[in-house]
């Protein structure tokens, strides 16, 4: 089968390599819609378990695969018993948007006619079809969603105006979460993300988190602080002294939860991580924290964001750890200075007046 063939059929299906971080994959759902804007008739997506669980909120997927693989582990054999189950879906091609050669084995071992991806790491033959990355001169924002696209054609990645994430809100799971967790009678909900998997140099300090929960809780203002299990013991230090209006969510919800929740937030404060990206994608205005990483190549892709970078000399560093062992990036970032980034953003007399932006449509 040609190239060609393929890409002129309104009817092809095609099977996705998604990223194997959350805030990735909510990014490749702009890649998703480009797909289907292009005529794809279906388009199936296989992920690691960590960010499987929000494919189910994607409504451009059809069908979803979890690769139960370790992060880092090549699990040859589990690739090959999903490829075998695959290959009975006769796809007309794969597109692979991680850059790494574990990720491109399944798509060939599958017999995936025209396997489509960036060159990466030694992947010839594995991806038949290698498309250009974006030059370095390219300077546009939102680097990382673009290379996605690029995958689709040049033009798309270079767009002016790139589709938005809209993840899929549970409206029945979310009024059994507001009840749960006694929201009905807040007058705003502020959600909190402290946590990133990347690495302790991404995340704000707990001790600016709680002082920002301190200022934020009182009159009537519910402080829900959102995270995995091991982020448990960093919420107890955030809502240590915060008072009873603040709440330590993380591991007590799921990441289908979270969606629900962020999607009742006035405003989420986030790191540099996936559930910013999460927020931004179900309408919650967000602001996000940078420090090794630069808001240019990785910020949410939402209208309603204020985004703090300090701009240092040693940042962005993309390290895990701060190689100075000071981690100014985030540490000199006050308190004082997001609650003015909220304040921009003019959330909090919205719920009052009935003005908040609608939400993403809602339903299971």
């Amino acid at each position: 089968m040609s190239l060609d063939s393929v890409m002129s059929s309104d009817q092809r299906s095609v099977l996705v390599i998604g990223p194997s971080w959350v805030g990735d994959l909510v990014l490749a759902q702009a890649f998703f819609m480009a797909l289907r804007d292009r005529g794809v008739a279906a388009v199936d997506v296989v992920t690691p378990p960590g960010p499987f669980p929000l494919l189910e909120r994607i409504p451009e997927v059809r069908e979803a695969f979890v690769l139960k693989a370790r992060h880092g582990e090549l699990g040859l054999g589990v690739r090959w018993e999903m490829a075998r189950h695959l290959k009975t879906r006769n796809y007309d091609q794969a597109y692979i948007l991680p850059s790494s050669l574990k990720s491109a084995l399944l798509p060939a071992l599958a017999g995936i006619p025209v396997r489509t991806g960036h060159r990466g790491e030694f992947r010839f033959g594995l991806v038949n079809d290698i498309r250009p990355e974006l030059p370095d001169s390219f300077d546009g924002p939102h680097r990382n969603v673009r290379g996605f696209l690029g995958l689709v054609a040049p033009g798309v990645a270079t767009a002016d105006v790139l589709p938005r994430p809209r993840l899929r809100v549970d409206g029945a799971n979310q009024e059994q979460l507001a009840a749960r967790f006694d929201l009905g009678s807040a007058s705003s909900v502020v959600a909190l993300a402290p946590g990133s998997a990347f690495g302790p140099s991404k995340r704000w300090p707990a001790e600016h988190f709680r002082s920002l929960a301190r200022r934020l809780s009182g009159d009537g203002r519910v402080v829900l602080v959102v995270g995995g299990p091991d982020e448990q013991s960093l919420g107890e230090e955030i809502v240590g002294d915060a008072g009873d209006s603040c709440l330590n969510l993380c591991g007590r919800t799921s990441l289908t939860d979270a969606v629900d929740l962020l999607a009742l937030a006035d405003v989420t404060v986030a790191n540099d991580s996936g559930l910013a990206h999460v927020a931004g994608a179900v309408g919650s205005p967000v602001v996000v924290l940078f420090g090794p990483t630069s808001p240019r190549f990785s910020a949410p892709l939402t209208d309603r964001s204020e985004k703090l970078h300090l701009g240092l000399d040693c940042s962005p560093c993309g390290e895990r750890t701060c190689p100075l062992g000071h981690h100014r990036c985030l540490r000199d970032i006050t308190a004082d200075e997001v609650m003015r980034r909220i304040e921009a953003l003019g959330v909090f007399g919205e719920r009052a007046t009935g003005e908040k932006e609608a939400g993403p449509e809602t339903g299971v």
